[in-house]
């Protein structure tokens, strides 16, 4: 009887435009969610390569050996990084410089791009911006006095996963190994000296760890993520999910508005169809089963159709928008 009275219906053209208005609203919602969620877990990926880890705790002290042996034994990877400014000498040529120093994890994420490439800096080198090797005149395999230390140059830094953007910073880089920091004795008391350490692992070990480290943190020291930064890059971020999160929401209120006006027209349609079947001795039980029965097997058929045309949608959109993806 159900199926007699869905094809029946499914004939006339109201209900035709329900069917296709449901299925609009499954292709449309179901093809820009999954783009959405493409995007946003592409920008998250990308957003540890621009920190070059998963979260970071910044300190103008140093931070307390014991939490860093706390984060390794719950399993996160740890890096340590120190910046400092401090001047340089080529012979007597002396030069401000601002100072990176890192561990051999770095970086954890990202790509750290160098002349020749794959350099890293270890102990005993550095590796400089082209604009300090230009300004003291040096090259690579030159030695370049940093304090109280003599380290050799082994290449030259050209882009750093994590280094951001500052206007403010008019001292070029000098990036060093960690362990070369005490040789320098640059690092003195009272020197502005900011320490970063970088996290990664999985977002239950960073969660569990964040609730341990949190409450023991003092004012200078503040534990972020890239989505906290409150630099260029972390704001946009954070306005790039915004937006996704907006052209979700207004596709899905378009798509009932749509579904809303042809199911209002189709029941206005009926009203003298059901009449016409009560005076006939239908009964209220019996159009509520008729009635019930003939939606759920139009949401089926929408679910089914819409799916198959939000797939499709989705490649069109895929290929379309591929060069702007991250």
């Amino acid at each position: 009887m159900i199926a007699r009275w869905f094809w029946r219906e499914w004939r006339s053209p109201s209900l035709l435009i329900v069917w296709l208005a449901l299925s609009l609203a499954v292709a449309c919602v179901l093809a820009l969610g999954n783009i959405s969620d493409r995007m946003e877990k592409g920008l998250s990926q990308q957003s540890r390569d621009f920190m070059a880890g998963d979260r970071a705790l910044r300190s103008s002290r140093e931070i307390p050996p014991a939490w860093l042996e706390e984060a390794r034994k719950r399993g996160l990877k740890v890096g340590e990084q120190l910046t400092f400014a401090t001047m340089t000498f080529a012979g007597d040529t002396p030069q401000l410089a601002n100072v990176k120093a890192v561990d051999a994890v770095y970086p954890m994420y990202g790509e750290l791009q160098t002349t020749p490439p794959g350099l890293k800096p270890q102990q005993g080198t550095v590796l400089l911006a082209p604009r300090l090797m230009a300004l003291l005149e040096l090259k690579t395999g030159d030695y370049i006095d940093v304090g109280d230390a003599r380290l050799r140059i082994a290449g030259e830094v050209v882009q750093e996963p994590d280094a951001g953007f500052n206007p403010f910073q008019m001292a070029p880089r000098l990036m060093m190994n960690i362990a070369d920091v005490a040789a320098t004795d640059a690092v003195q008391p009272g020197s502005r000296v900011m320490w970063r350490i970088k996290f990664g692992g999985t977002p239950q070990q960073l969660e569990d760890y964040e609730k341990w480290l949190l409450p023991q943190l003092k004012p200078e020291q503040r534990w972020y993520g890239l989505e906290q930064d409150e630099g260029a890059l972390g704001k946009s971020l954070e306005r790039s999910q915004q937006f996704l999160l907006l052209s979700a929401l207004l596709t899905l209120l378009l798509a009932i508005a749509a579904v809303a006006v042809a199911m209002n027209h189709y029941c206005r349609s009926r009203y003298d169809l059901v009449a016409i079947l009560k005076t006939l001795g239908a009964g209220r039980a019996q159009l509520q089963r008729l009635i019930v029965g003939q939606w759920l097997l139009v949401l089926a058929l929408a679910t089914v159709t819409g799916g198959a045309i939000g797939l499709l949608f989705e490649q069109v959109l895929m290929i379309l928008l591929k060069p702007v993806l991250p």
